[in-house]
């Protein structure tokens, strides 16, 4: 299927749009113009794309907060971003929990292993969870 194509294109995500709106009068006759703030276009080769698509890697990770003895478990393509995030209280979960450090964070090569494993951990009790962490930190 990728041999008939030039390129892929991939969008890379942006985390916020802005958009600004002003009257037609404050910009004069010819209009102020409207710059869209998109998301930056990877364009790749469509034969290396297999190889883009594969290095991509996704982290199921597991999160303490010390102060007040809580775990949280997720998965991301990003995890230094996602830790930030839960450290700055933009995620409703975690956001009364602050601060969050690290316990364990394991690489897996697509979504849908990330998502697995992230089911299994959330399913094991507080006792597995702490062995499994020690097991594999």
């Amino acid at each position: 299927m990728l041999e008939n194509l030039n390129y892929i294109i991939f969008a890379v995500p942006k985390t916020e749009a802005v958009a600004q709106l002003v009257r037609a009068s404050d910009c004069g006759s010819e209009g102020r113009g409207f710059e869209t703030l998109q998301p930056p276009i990877l364009k790749i080769p469509a034969k290396q794309s297999r190889d883009f698509l594969l290095m991509m890697a996704f982290y199921v990770y597991i999160i303490c907060s010390k102060q007040y003895d809580k775990y949280y478990i997720g998965q991301t393509a990003n995890f230094p971003n996602r830790l930030v995030r839960h450290n700055q209280g933009l995620e409703k979960a975690t956001k009364p929990y602050i601060p969050w450090n690290t316990e364990c964070v394991i690489e897996k090569s697509s979504r849908s292993e990330a998502m697995i494993l992230e089911r299994k951990l959330k399913n094991l009790n507080r006792e597995r969870l702490l062995a499994f962490i020690k097991k594999y930190q």
